[in-house]
């Protein structure tokens, strides 16, 4: 390729390989005279223009600036455009100019003497527009014009650098605005210096002084185009480029905080249109009508099948890391060589493989409300963990596939053909000698029998059990200072034999009169040492009794005394025992045996109960105890059990086995009818496990107990052209909505029944009717005669009238425990000699574990997975009780933050008692925990606002007194509200135009309010015209307060919940503990720290420190639960979860509006103002600030509406009245206060004229005070009242409505007003571009020849001639220095040209 240079050198007959021929001046004159025609030349070759493409597609592809550092040829691009491809090798160099700050003078960029670099950062503009600049099309076309602009000079050039420094002069003057702004910038500060002969040693000289000496022979002014005819000038179309960038910033800004709006509109419509729809959508008589029953019993259903799923991903998530932590360790015992690090190693791996069993056991595990059954995955067998954890569940119910009857003749008939899954099942025990006899012949008749029938008479025995470890607590103790007293205003306070009957005070005694107690250590008192055996003669309160003591104390005081010192103790005959779930009543005979004496006293015998609770009962003994003493071994047995012995012989079961039992008269109390799992098996007998207990040693069940269970042969019936199936099953002891399998079935009616179906409907005990997916093509009895399999799923649920169902697969982990547990127990062992084998021995146990691990975590997943696609798909019906399960929900979030805030100040206290002590930390500990204490006994509340005007003279006074009581009808406030008053007139003196706290709620319709001074009067007033502004609010559940299951209801009336499980049941035998237990929390946390109780107060909060985070696992356990049901099930808990949404994320919502550190929706949001200098004119964008308060402020009043919950009650005897062929009903309802428009829910009514009105309605005219109609989806068969005496309502607060329409306003509004300022942006860009003639598309201003003076390009010819001198040997002396400061040379004078003047040559 021949450039520039070369081509002009052939032209003039110099050489062609591009080495300068001619001279510089010459040069340039031919550059300048053919400049249109080369730069055509050079933007149409092939080889820049494919720099151009390669660049711009390469930075169209860029996220970040180390791409760009990192891809050289688009650099070395970028610093030719900017002259500073010399560069090419500094990245790190230029990586840190670009990221400079271009506002600040002291950044790396700025403060390079070149400004070259301060131009490229500002170009790109990193921090602000990131690589933006490399593609959008202005600023992208003005960094090609640099390209073409600095290469074409290079190229044309060739190899004189005097001539690329001519072009960079002529190109840069006109941008040159004053002499300073000329020696500012250090080309062309040498080319003048250069062409005026001035040393560089001026620059020594002052600022001032080297412009005067510049400014002595160079004009600024003239070197530069003040005007360029229908042009633009270069500074002038710079900001013009500036402006449309600007603009172009703004409407990407603009854009953001509008796409953010725009989200935000679509979900609150959204939102309304799903509101507007409810009732539709639940209406028992709309397009649901077949769903809702099914979804009334699937929402508990699935909403354990969540929680258990829950717990046993939360158990994963801990054991995950505490596996890698046992591989890791195990790889560290191959490398360890001293004891020290192997001891280390052991007890770090002991530690960790201690806490496997109970994340299985226990984090597993979930706790169903409704039964407290406790439910986990990973156990599916049931059986107890341990005695504080019964685990309940099985993975089926009941699972059999068998009959009774006897086989008919020769029933056997070999068969060919693969065995199923594990079809062998193998049976221990020895053998006897020769225990094989071969024999031949034929079978007698029917000799093979499914095992069933009936048992012997009174086959059940209910059998002893073992109490807990000392279980006995004989009640005593130290007595209070002074317990005795006497007083002649007593009564009684003497005997009839004139002994003296004393008050004797024992906080609590549980004490009753007969009951004997030994009182010692007490010192004389009223005159006489009263120590010894009394019986007690009455009881006065739970902490006082009266003791007559025997003796004449003489007559009583007359004022109140109290004797007795401070060291006195009791003990007395009456003995508590801890026995939970015991069968006992006052009056029934306890007998124990295995007992240790406590307190002296041996307790082997039998005892008459009294006072019995749920999981203790007392009794007495003949003296008191020799002290106060809790005791009686771990071996204690009792005459009361849950283990039921069934006599049965030559049974076949094995432990493990169910066996269902039905006709059994009940035993001991006990219902023994059902199917239990069996715990233990002798030849003749077996041991069940009841759910309670009885006591020992009756024995019943009559004579009819029959065992085992049928389908029977042909068990379902179909009917021609229904779905509904009935299936015979003898003793089913089913519920509608329960979830049944079949298998092994045959066709029945043309259907297929080998499925999972959910109880329609029960008939009787023996009966029940399932529905098909389709109608049965004929009425028929079928299904086989060779044993239908059932089972019945424990975690299951049909959630459609297509029979859809979720079942929750289990993993039993006992392999996984044991697998640990060979490990530790491997490592434990092990020594430095044997370390290698050892641990050899130990990663193959955790390779199984990992095994078992990656299984369960995979059985976890799919059903999540599954329950989630499942419910997915699903629009739930059925109504909930959305009020207190979103309270429930809501309490959960509440609990958790303030748990994370408690953990953040244990964190301090503990820095606190681990410090060396001061007063300062002392001070500091007592603030934290104090900070504790509120977090934990203080709910949080949800604030929500009404408004509105108040009935004429609301305000009473009372003279004297600032308290003022205020009537407002269904205020809505509690204590410690605010509401505030304006358009009040003067009552008795005060001014009450002002916020005040509420101090009392009377009633509904009746608050109090404390004036700031008291009444001069008693009086009623304030006027016609006062105005209220309320903020009521609804304080949540302390869940924190809660030391077992705080529950939730799902559907009114029904007796099925949800719950969280913030107690602490784990922690220790006297649990279990609510987390703010004051005196739990006292024994960790002492109210004041001091040098002495560091360490234990230390010790205590590291201990209160894991309960917290016990906690909070917990609470992020349940949530789950709650969020399906409330936010997903619910169907009016679905629209409310939709603005849920937005409230708990409506931070990160709003954080998407930014956009180059600018968001126009932020509550901080300044307006937007563009300086537009092109063309004189300032644009206002006006920020959005208000939005996101406004909208915060109503999603919290919709959560409060929510909360509130509107009215509810009971209607009277039939309120409903219809008419036939009409739509409308009239409602009875006394007083109701309704408006038009407000939604009211019914429930618990009977059908009237043909219609079902347990559902939500809106009002739609109100005749009177006491009726309103609603309207029913179809038309009512008849005219009638009727409904029943047992309808409630509940109200759909409008409030939801009216936030809801609120929010979407607002932010509609807000959306609008952004989409018009971006329309005006894009109005503005246009007028712009139009005014200054550019099309959209960018031009590359590059084919234009340069524009200058005459005057600038004769004195860079000056340069030329001087550089050309030079380069000849010619030597010049420079200007005298003081002689042009004294205005003694000539300037140069621009009418004649740039001449040289005499004294230029030496």
């Amino acid at each position: 390729m021949v450039n520039g240079a070369a081509a002009l050198g052939i032209l003039s007959g110099g050489s062609s390989n591009g080495t300068p021929s001619m001279s510089s001046l010459n040069l340039f004159q031919q550059i300048n005279k053919n400049e249109a025609k080369l730069r055509e030349n050079y933007f149409n070759r092939k080889d820049v223009q494919q720099s151009i493409e390669t660049f711009k597609n390469k930075v169209s592809k860029m996220e970040d600036i180390d791409e760009l550092i990192k891809d050289r040829k688009s650099l070395q691009f970028l610093l030719s455009s900017f002259d500073l491809d010399s560069e090419i090798n500094n990245a790190g160099k230029i990586k840190a100019i670009l990221k400079s700050d271009v506002n600040d003078q002291n950044s790396f960029a700025n403060r390079l003497n070149d400004k070259r670099f301060a131009e490229l950062a500002k170009f790109i503009d990193l921090n602000n527009r990131g690589l933006t600049n490399l593609r959008t099309a202005s600023s992208q076309q003005t960094l090609i014009d640099k390209f073409l602009q600095n290469t074409f000079e290079k190229d044309v050039s060739g190899q004189n650098p005097n001539i690329a420094k001519a072009f960079h002069f002529l190109r840069n003057i006109n941008n040159v605005s004053t002499t300073a702004n000329l020696l500012g910038t250090l080309q062309l500060r040498e080319i003048v210096t250069t062409a005026l002969r001035l040393p560089p040693e001026i620059a020594r000289q002052s600022i001032d002084k080297q412009i005067s000496m510049v400014e002595a022979k160079f004009d600024v002014e003239k070197a530069v185009i003040s005007d360029r005819g229908t042009g633009i000038s270069n500074r002038r179309q710079s900001e013009y480029k500036d402006d449309i960038q600007a603009i172009e910033i703004a409407k990407s800004q603009v854009t953001s905080a509008e796409s953010t709006l725009s989200t935000l509109e679509k979900q609150l419509k959204q939102a309304r249109e799903s509101l507007n729809l409810l009732p539709e959508i639940i209406s028992p008589e709309g397009f649901n009508v077949d769903r809702i029953p099914i979804h009334q019993t699937a929402i508990k259903q699935l909403s354990e099948i969540n929680g258990v799923n829950a717990s046993a991903k939360a158990a994963l998530s801990e054991l995950d890391p505490i596996l890698k932590e046992l591989d890791a360790s195990t790889q560290e015992l191959l490398d360890v060589e001293t004891q020290e690090d192997l001891d280390n190693i052991k007890e770090r791996f002991a530690e960790a493989a201690a806490k496997v069993p109970d994340l299985i056991y226990h984090t597993a595990r979930f706790k169903e409300p409704d039964t407290g059954n406790n439910i986990n995955l990973f156990k599916p067998s049931g059986g107890v963990v341990d005695a504080g954890s019964p685990n309940s569940y099985t993975a089926s119910r009941i699972n059999y596939a068998y009959q009774d009857g006897t086989l008919g003749d020769n029933p056997i008939t070999t068969l060919s053909g693969a065995l199923g899954t594990d079809p062998y099942t193998v049976q221990s025990g020895a053998l006897g000698t020769d225990p094989y006899t071969v024999q031949s012949g034929t079978l007698g008749s029917d000799p093979y029998t499914v095992q069933s029938g009936t048992l012997g008479s009174n086959p059940f025995t209910v059998e002893s059990s073992t109490l807990v470890s000392n279980p006995f607590t004989i009640k005593g103790g130290d007595l209070v200072v002074n317990p005795w007293r006497w007083f002649a205003n007593h009564t009684p306070n003497r005997d009839s034999d004139n002994t003296a009957i004393l008050k004797f005070r024992i906080p609590d005694h549980g004490l009753q009169a007969g009951d004997k107690i030994t009182v010692s250590g007490t010192t004389n008192a009223f005159g006489a040492d009263l120590n010894g055996t009394y019986t007690v003669h009455s009881v006065r309160t739970s902490d006082v009794i009266y003791i007559d003591v025997g003796v004449d104390l003489g007559s009583p005081p007359a004022t109140h005394e109290a004797a007795g010192g401070n060291s006195g103790t009791f003990v007395t005959n009456r003995v508590q025992v801890n026995h939970t779930g015991h069968p006992f009543s006052d009056g029934d005979t306890a007998t124990f045996s295995g007992a240790s004496s406590v307190g002296g006293q041996s307790l082997n015998s039998s005892f008459t109960v009294q006072n019995q609770s749920a999981n203790a009962y007392e009794f007495l003994l003949g003296s008191p105890g020799s002290a106060a003493a809790t005791g009686g071994g771990g071996s204690v047995t009792v005459n009361a059990s849950d283990q039921v012995t069934v006599a049965q012989d030559d049974h076949l079961f094995s432990v493990g086995d169910f066996v269902t039992l039905s006709d059994v008269a009940s035993v001991g109390g006990l219902n023994l009818t059902g199917t239990f799992e069996i715990a233990s098996v002798t030849d003749d007998a077996y041991v069940i496990t009841v759910g309670s207990q009885a006591i020992a040693g009756q024995t019943g069940g009559g004579s009819s107990a029959t065992y085992g269970h049928t389908l029977g042969p042909n068990p379902f019936s179909t009917t021609s052209g229904s779905a509904v199936v009935s299936v015979a099953d003898n003793n089913h002891g089913l519920r509608v909505g329960d979830v049944v399998l079949f298998d092994n079935s045959s066709a029945v009616g043309g259907l297929d029944l080998n499925a999972a179906f959910r109880v329609s409907s029960v008939t009787d005990a023996n009966n029940y009717t399932i529905a098909a997916t389709s109608t049965a093509t004929s009425t028929v009895g079928g299904g086989g005669g060779n044993g239908v399999s059932l089972t019945l799923p424990e975690l299951a649920s049909v959630i459609d009238e297509k029979n859809s169902n979720i079942i929750a697969q289990d993993k039993d982990m006992a392999t996984f425990v044991s697998k640990i547990a060979s490990a530790a127990a491997t490592i434990a062992g092990t020594t430095l000699a044997n370390v290698v084998s050892d641990t050899g021995s130990a990663k193959s146990d955790l390779s199984d574990a990992n095994t078992e691990f990656r299984q369960a975590r995979g059985v976890v997943n799919a059903n999540s997975n599954s329950f989630t696609s499942q419910t997915n798909s699903i629009t739930f019906a059925a109504t909930l009780n959305t009020t207190e399960l979103t309270k429930g929900r809501e309490s959960i979030l509440d609990a958790i933050s303030r748990l994370e805030k408690i953990a953040a100040s244990l964190k301090s206290i503990d820095r606190y008692a681990t410090e060396t002590f001061s007063s300062d930390n002392a001070t500091s500990y007592a603030a934290a925990r104090a900070d504790v204490v509120s977090l934990l006994d203080n709910a949080g509340k949800v604030v929500g606002s009404t408004s509105g005007s108040l009935a004429s003279d609301p305000f009473q006074t009372q003279s004297g007194n600032n308290q003022v009581t205020v009537a407002q009808t269904d205020h809505g406030l509690a204590i410690g509200d605010t509401v505030s008053f304006t358009g009040a007139a003067s009552v008795s003196g005060l001014d009450l135009n002002a916020s005040f706290t509420v101090t009392n709620v009377t009633d509904a319709n009746t608050y109090t309010i404390t004036a700031s001074t008291n009444a001069s009067a008693n009086a009623m007033g304030g006027g016609a015209s006062v105005s209220f502004l309320g903020s009521p609010s609804a304080t949540l559940d302390n869940l924190l307060a809660v030391s077992g299951s705080k529950t939730y209801r799902i559907r009114d009336g029904v007796d099925q919940f949800i719950a969280s499980n913030p107690g602490l049941d784990d922690i220790d035998a006297s649990g279990p503990y609510a987390l703010n237990d004051s005196t739990r929390l006292n024994s960790l946390l002492p109210s004041t720290l001091t040098s002495g109780n560091q360490a234990s107060a230390a010790s205590g909060n590291a201990t209160f420190l894991e309960n917290v985070k016990t906690a909070i696992k917990q609470l992020q356990r349940d949530l789950p639960v709650f969020d399906f049901v409330t936010n997903k099930a619910d169907p009016l808990g679905a629209v409310d979860a939709q603005v849920t949404n937005i409230k708990e994320n409506i931070d990160k919502i709003f954080s998407g509006g930014n956009n180059r550190g600018l968001n126009l929706i932020d509550t901080s949001a300044r307006d937007l103002s563009l300086a537009l200098g092109s063309v004189g004119k300032k644009i206002t964008i006006s920020a959005q600030n208000q939005i996101k308060g406004n909208l915060k402020e109503v999603v919290e009043n919709y959560t409060y509406s929510v909360l509130d919950g509107g009215q509810s009650g009971n209607l009277g005897a039939n309120p409903f009245t219809t008419v036939a062929g009409d739509t409308s009903i009239l409602v009875s309802h006394t007083a109701h206060g309704f408006t038009v428009g407000e939604y009211v829910q019914f429930s618990n009514g009977d059908n009237v004229g043909g219609l079902n009105l347990d559902t939500t309605f809106q009002i739609t005219s109100i005749p009177n005070d006491n009726s309103y109609t609603i309207t029913a989806s179809t038309a009512a068969t008849s005219s009638t009242t009727g409904g029943g005496a047992s309808v409630g309502f509940k109200t759909i607060p409008t409030a939801r409505h009216n936030f809801l329409f609120d929010a979407h306003f607002d932010v509609s509004r807000s959306f609008g007003k952004l989409r018009t300022e971006r329309i005006k942006l894009n109005v503005e860009e246009a007028l712009l571009r139009a005014e200054f003639n550019k099309p959209m598309e960018v031009e590359s201003q590059f084919l234009k020849p340069l524009q200058n003076t005459d005057y600038a390009v004769k004195f860079i010819e000056k340069y030329l001639l001087i550089k050309d001198l030079q380069s000849t040997g010619v030597a010049f002396r420079p200007t005298n220095n003081n002689a042009l400061a004294l205005n003694l040379i000539k300037s140069i004078n621009p009418n004649r040209g740039i001449g040289l003047s005499v004294n230029m040559l030496r």
